[in-house]
């Protein structure tokens, strides 16, 4: 009994010192001591397209991650492709949390771009012509649609389109070029040796000196001699997807077919509305429809006069030149001889006219199918 009373003094005693110790310490210390701070949020749980792919300590690092895991994305296709990335963050104050690695965030980044990708972009052409463009998918397309307009002239395929950078663009866009097709591949088959200065000199002056003997007709070679586009051509890669691309044959009807095309036409001597309209194969109604100036059929119309008529013209209009053979009856032009002499109107007949025939060599200039020009190379009346 005597043994429980020590050790319970004992306690006692102690647990007096002990409060006694806290007593201290709280007097002394306690006021000195702040509670806690809230630091504000430092967790992030962040989604990418709506899916969750972990968590950050910060989000100075949300783009680059983004990026990254593009990158490693386009890397797994030969083509360029689109997914949309729709970064959200979630933040909240939390004491203890796990954060996930920059890797791991790439990686889950990665793989919700490739459930994301919406289409593939191809490598494609754009080609534009005044105010007519369309999206091809490749250049063999733009060539072909383009030597689609010149194949209506040249049957017998003599021309063909080229793709060239364009020297008057900063940019590398391309436009097209018609060459000849024999020349070109005659000209890349025959190697070119360069002449001496002496040798140059004298072909150059017996070039200049050799008499140039006429022509006979069958000496001239007939046909196609200059082709082009009345057009600009533009050309520019692009990287489209498959739906904003236009079918070839589709793309060849509407550049080739025919669209009414308002022009001028002027007023000559001895034209009526209904002569004009013969000539240019409008109906009259059409051409009084089209100018307010004109009211009716027996509207009064001048030689000067400027009237809008419409012709046919596809979207890509071509020049060309060709070389032509005829025989022909023809009226030779009225050659007026004036006299200071005479004071009067008074006209007098030197010679009467009769109809003649004629063989000739002519270069005739159209834009598409009208002939805009002519001149005789070789005459035999």
């Amino acid at each position: 009994m005597r043994k429980v009373t020590k050790y319970y003094k004992r306690i006692r005693a102690g647990f007096l010192q002990a409060a006694i110790f806290i007593m201290f310490i709280y007097v002394f210390f306690i006021p000195n001591v702040t509670g806690y701070v809230s630091q504000g949020d430092n967790y992030f749980t962040v989604f990418l397209n709506g899916t969750q792919i972990g968590y950050m300590g910060e989000t100075d690092a949300i783009d680059d991650i983004v990026r990254e895991a593009r990158a490693k994305v386009a890397l797994q296709s030969e083509e360029m492709v689109y997914a949309g990335a729709d970064v959200e963050v979630i933040a909240e104050e939390v004491y203890f949390g796990r954060i996930d690695t920059y890797r791991t965030l790439v990686e889950r980044a990665a793989a919700v771009l490739e459930d994301s990708i919406i289409e593939t972009l191809g490598h494609a052409y754009t080609l534009k012509m005044n105010e007519y463009s369309v999206n091809l998918a490749d250049s063999e397309e733009v060539i072909t649609l383009l030597e689609a307009s010149l194949s209506e002239y040249d049957t017998e395929n003599a021309y063909q389109v080229n793709l060239v950078l364009d020297p008057t663009r900063e940019l590398n866009a391309l436009t097209a070029e018609v060459v000849n097709a024999r020349e070109q591949e005659a000209q890349e088959e025959l190697p070119t040796f360069p002449q001496a200065g002496t040798e140059q000199y004298f072909s150059d002056l017996f070039a200049a000196i050799e008499p140039a003997g006429e022509k006979e007709f069958d000496d001239f070679e007939y046909g196609l001699t200059m082709m082009d586009f009345s057009e600009e051509v533009e050309v520019v890669e692009a990287f489209l997807m498959d739906s904003e691309l236009t079918p070839l044959e589709q793309a060849v009807n509407e550049v080739t077919k025919d669209k009414e095309v308002n022009v001028v036409y002027e007023v000559v001597a001895g034209d009526t509305l209904s002569g004009i309209s013969e000539k240019t194969d409008i109906p009259v109604e059409r051409i009084i429809e089209l100018n307010d100036t004109l009211e009716d059929e027996t509207s009064t119309i001048r030689i000067g006069d400027e009237l809008i008529v419409t012709v046919p013209e596809p979207e890509l209009s071509v020049e060309r030149t060709e070389l032509v053979y005829l025989e022909e009856d023809y009226d030779a032009e009225v050659i007026y001889i004036e006299n200071d002499e005479w004071y009067t109107t008074d006209e007098v007949v030197r010679q009467e006219p009769s109809a003649g025939h004629r063989n000739v060599a002519a270069l005739i200039s159209y834009h598409n199918d009208k002939e805009v020009s002519r001149e005789i190379v070789k005459e035999e009346v």
